[in-house]
């Protein structure tokens, strides 16, 4: 039943009595299924405006406060995703808070605290070492928390720990990655099973399934971490890289300016020699030692990272997971 203004405004007036906190929408929606009212919408908003005046349209949205840190670097969200666990997929994550660039982003079977580590550090070789990070309360990011200790200090708050809901930055990155990501596999893996090709319960099958999908996942994974950082932020009108390389720059031109020494720059050795000349209280003979023997398992570490890689030729040619079941 569609009403012109006259016969609109008593109904609308009276439903504005009944709630008076409804927004727009929410008074179309209850005139449509409740009182099987069809109004234009425009029409919708004129008896509103009648009714209340233009005060009473005022944007009643939500204002949340602002997410605001100093540069990049100065805290990294650090998380797990679970929504492939039943088939022993686990995802690392990070992201800069500051520019929202991806600082880690990768898969594996277990979300262990050396695994965890292990891919943090991954993200602090090509990305640098962070200020501070926040972390739920999770065992996984024991490894983690040690290492920032370490490099960064145990008097600064180095590693921040709070609820999961409260970790905005990857919260959000989540859901474009289980979107993207995560959601034709978490379909195709689904399909399996309802075909009795795949059992989770099953050590041979989870072996068969990590083999052919495991680097279709991490193909997929390192595609959206390329569009992630590439892809414009509605509210910067900038790209996670820029943002994240113009703030560096800002940075280091504050610290020419104002001769201070910020943690986001002090970076590789220099964070580590940091530490121990001003937490261990060491001599410089004894930092210097220390610092040696970083460099040299540094430099070990490198070599047998890059046998590793070299040694694992394995290639699956297919792009979709879709490309090797269903097709015939």
């Amino acid at each position: 039943m569609d009403l012109l203004l006259p016969k609109l405004l008593p109904v609308v007036r009276k439903e504005l009595l009944k709630y008076p906190d409804i927004g727009l929408e929410f008074l179309n929606r209850h005139l449509q299924h409740s009182l099987q009212i069809r109004v234009p919408r425009w029409r919708l908003r004129q008896a509103v405006v009648m009714i209340r005046g233009h005060e009473g349209m005022k944007n009643r949205r939500l204002h949340r406060r602002r997410y605001k840190v100093r540069a990049p670097l100065s805290m990294v969200h650090v998380d797990t995703h679970h929504k492939l666990i039943r088939w022993r997929f686990i995802f690392v994550g990070a992201v800069d808070g500051f520019s929202r660039k991806i600082f880690c982003l990768k898969v594996d079977n277990n979300n262990t605290a050396v695994t965890v580590l292990k891919h943090f550090k991954e993200g602090v070789d090509n990305v640098g070492l962070p200020s501070r990070i926040r972390t739920d309360k999770g065992r996984e990011n024991v490894g983690i928390a040690h290492y920032m200790v370490i490099l960064r200090g145990s008097d600064r708050s180095s590693i921040i720990t709070g609820r999961s809901v409260h970790n905005t930055r990857i919260e959000r990155l989540w859901r474009d990655t289980f979107r993207i990501v995560v959601f034709p596999f978490y379909h195709t893996f689904y399909r399996l099973e309802d075909r009795g090709y795949l059992d989770p319960s099953s050590e041979i099958d989870l072996f068969c399934l990590h083999y052919v999908f495991r680097p279709l996942l991490e193909k997929a994974t390192a595609d959206f971490v390329n569009m992630w950082d590439c892809h414009r932020l509605r509210t910067e009108g900038l790209s996670p890289n820029q943002l994240f390389t113009l703030g560096i720059e800002d940075l280091r031109r504050r610290s020419k300016k104002e001769r201070k020494n910020f943690t986001e720059l002090e970076q590789g050795i220099s964070a580590f020699q940091n530490y121990f000349r001003h937490n261990c209280k060491l001599k410089s003979s004894a930092a210097s030692e220390a610092i040696q023997n970083f460099h040299d398992r540094a430099l070990i570490f490198s070599q047998i990272r890059a046998q590793c890689k070299q040694k694992s030729n394995l290639v699956i040619h297919a792009e979709f997971p879709s490309d090797i079941i269903f097709t015939t």
